[in-house]
């Protein structure tokens, strides 16, 4: 280790190779993260700081940084011991083959949702199919749906206006032509204006109130409570809501598929049985945990 001065005081980095920064990450966060969790937050603050991708670090991890590299790097490590998320502090985040920015206003997406993404694109869809994302947020799930789907027409939905500014920006950078309306699900009004859909989707707020205390410390801190909790008692009024909009504007054969709590599993499928749809199914996530339901009239 060398002592680095700054502001009046000394700080430990190491000497200058990306593998001993590298090290030093991991050390350094090895009260708060798990090993590999650690391994992958080192590999997103060399990517981000240094250039340095996961495969240029394996060609050449002996590749000499500049100072002020190390010093970013110290930077981040402070906002990430007071437990802001990786995402937030380099200000984006990878999901489905594409870039995103995120930031205090959205929800960091999930690997999970990336699965919600890939089975809409696996379900043989038109190619001119209507779609419409309730609840973009970061519009993730609806610009990775049109860049998969080029001749896709789709809508997202979102209240919050500082969500919609990312949403807006990540669609701009990525080239997809979404249409984006900035609304409360339930006060919206003007359905009449759009048109029925083939894929209805959302990821809506899910978790209830009495299961705040099981969420991670760092994501009750810095992510959008109204992403994350179900308003009231009802952890599924948001569901509720989605199958009567179902209802009224989902195509014959359209699709509803939403990400859901995985302890209410039994219970989301039944809003859907309870509100006339025929086929209603809940599939298990990668990690074989009640993750998804699919419904159709």
């Amino acid at each position: 280790m060398t002592p680095f001065k700054q502001f009046g005081g000394e700080v430990p980095i190491p000497n200058n190779k990306a593998s001993s920064l590298f090290l030093f990450i991991q050390q350094q966060l090895s009260p708060f993260y798990s090993p590999e969790e650690g391994r992958v937050v080192a590999s997103v603050l060399l990517e981000h700081f240094a250039g340095m991708n996961v495969l240029e670090y394996r060609k050449n991890p002996e590749q000499l940084l500049n100072q002020s590299v190390i010093m970013e790097v110290h930077g981040a490590l402070d906002q990430l011991k007071q437990g802001m998320p990786v995402q937030q502090v380099v200000g984006w985040c990878e999901f489905y083959h594409h870039r995103f920015h995120v930031n205090q206003h959205v929800l960091i997406p999930r690997p999970e949702t990336e699965e919600l993404v890939d089975r809409i694109i696996k379900s043989n869809l038109p190619a001119n199919s209507t779609i419409l994302d309730i609840g973009t947020g970061s519009g993730c799930i609806a610009i990775s749906l049109k860049k998969a789907i080029p001749k896709a027409q789709v809508w997202a939905m979102e209240v919050s206006p500082e969500a919609l500014q990312v949403a807006h920006r990540n669609a701009r950078e990525l080239d997809a032509d979404v249409q984006f309306l900035n609304a409360d699900l339930f006060l919206f009004d003007r359905w009449s204006e759009l048109p029925e859909y083939d894929i209805i989707v959302s990821n809506p707020p899910y978790i209830s109130l009495d299961e705040k205390h099981t969420v991670v410390a760092r994501v009750k801190a810095f992510e959008p409570h109204t992403a994350l909790f179900a308003p009231g008692s009802d952890p599924l009024v948001f569901y509720r809501k989605i199958a009567e909009i179902g209802r009224l504007k989902l195509k014959t054969e359209g699709q509803i598929w939403v990400e859901i709590n995985e302890r209410l599993g039994e219970e989301t499928k039944q809003v859907f049985v309870d509100a006339g749809y025929s086929r209603v199914e809940l599939h298990n996530d990668l990690s074989r945990k009640q993750r998804f339901v699919k419904a159709m009239l």
